[in-house]
Parts: structure tokens; sequence; C-alpha cells
């Protein structure tokens, strides 16, 4: 059985186009990140980082007839010219998305092709150089709720394990169902290797039913859509063993936190 493939919503398994050979799995080219030592050989290794990824497909196109074959050639030629389309490939019992620019396209031509030709394209995937999920995952932490007789700061722990096989870059979306008296907000996180960061909100007054997002991918912090000021900067995470923190100071508050992110696949 054919493995479903589309690109910018139109399949590249039809009766006309199809493709036998996918190659997706290799892990793009990794680099690392190292900070020389001062006084010493070798260094400290920061962080490992992805280049673009390349994704390869071969197959054949069909028709009816040589005019109808070479019509064919130049509607997929079309296609796949588009930028940064959804590549979409069935796999793991889902389906990868990669946002793909083609390359590369090659034709061969021989003296016998008449209604059958062989095609190869090649995909680059650069922003992310990573597979995602179709929709979006979400962690819950709800009803976090402090009531004080002055204002006091409440601090609500946890920790986060992302699905996939890379770090996301999450949504934080804190709501407050009810709030009085809010005078900051601070998310703190510690990802797997014990690097902190943290986003603080002050000077901003919080009403019931404000949600405050801070967008990880982005680099925003947003309540209720608008931008607002925030310091210290924007939390970044690892694939497992996040302990987060998040402390409000108040007279009173009830809010929901929740993570928002997109499984990313090497």
């Amino acid at each position: 059985m054919a493995i479903a493939l589309s690109f910018d919503g139109t399949s590249l398994q039809s009766s006309s186009i199809i493709t036998g050979s996918i190659q997706h799995e290799n892990i793009s080219q990794k680099r690392l990140n190292i900070q020389k030592f001062a006084d010493k050989e070798g260094g400290n290794l920061i962080r490992p980082d992805f280049d673009v990824k390349i994704i390869t497909i071969e197959g054949v196109v069909k028709g009816s007839s040589q005019a109808n074959l070479e019509s064919s050639v130049d509607n997929l030629k079309k296609l796949l010219n588009g930028q940064e389309k959804n590549l979409d490939i069935e796999y793991a019992g889902g389906t990868r998305r990669y946002i793909a620019t083609c390359s590369r396209m090659e034709f061969k031509r021989y003296h016998y092709t008449i209604d059958v030709i062989d095609f190869q394209a090649e995909f680059s995937i650069s922003n992310p150089p990573l597979g995602k999920a179709i929709d979006t995952a979400t962690l819950s932490d709800l009803a976090n709720t402090n009531s004080y007789a002055a204002t006091a700061t409440g601090e609500h722990d946890g920790y986060a394990d992302y699905g996939g096989t890379f770090r996301p870059k999450p949504i934080i979306k804190i709501t407050f169902t009810s709030a009085n008296g809010i005078r900051k907000v601070i998310f703190r996180n510690t990802d797997g290797i014990g690097f902190l960061s943290a986003t603080q909100i002050m000077n901003h007054k919080f009403y019931d039913g404000d949600i405050l997002l801070i967008d990880t991918n982005e680099g925003t912090v947003q309540v209720n859509g608008t931008d607002v000021e925030f310091s210290l900067g924007i939390p970044s995470f690892s694939l497992s063993n996040n302990v987060y923190r998040l402390k409000i100071v108040g007279k009173a508050y009830n809010v929901d936190l929740k993570f928002l992110y997109y499984e990313l696949w090497l």
C-alpha cells in the first residue's frame, strides 16, 4: 500500500504520479556549539543545533499519451515550485509535516520514453529543519489558586516532559479565571541540563478572564492579544526533565496554566 504523501495539499500518490521512494528519516547535519576554554585545550559543549534537512522522493509520472505525459510533467513542476509549503508524509501511524521548498527536480528521459517517465525531487527543510505534528499538543496545570489578607507571593511548581524527539517551542498560556490585585507574574523554567530561564511581567493590571501568552517561538508576551512589556527574557525548554515555577504576586487569584506546542521530530 502506497504511503500517503502530499505537497501544498496536492497528493503525490495519484493515477498520474506514483511515488515509490521517500527518504526522510535521515538526521540533518548536527552542529556542535562549543565554547573554547581560555587557558586549556578543548571547550564546553553549549548545545547542538541542526542544519538544513534534505528529503528526497522518487517515482514515476504517467500519462495516457506522450502529450498528456508532458503536460503532467509541467503540472508537477508548477506544483513543486512552491516555496515553504507543507510536505506531509504518512509515518508512525500519523502524519509528519515539513515546511519544504523543492531545491532540485530531475526527470530521466530515455529514447523509449513515451507515456511514463522517472522523476526525483529533493526538498530543503530549514524553518524548522525538523518535522512537526499536524496538530498541537497540550500539557495542563489547572486551578492554581491562592488568597491572602494582604499582597503576598504564591508559587506553583511543576514538571514538563514533551512528546517528539526534539526540544519544543511552546506557547505558555496563563488564564486568569479570577484576579485581584496582581502586581507581578514570573514564569521560570529549569531545563534538563540545569539552564534557568524566565519571563517577568510587572506594572500590568490583570482582570478576571485575562489570558497571558508567552510565545517562546516568536519571542512575544501578550495579554488578550496585545503586546506587554516584560523582562528577564523568554523561557527555554528541553525535551524532558523541565522543572517550572509560576510565581504570582497579588491578593487573590485562580489561574490555569497550559503549554501548547507542536511535537518536533528529527
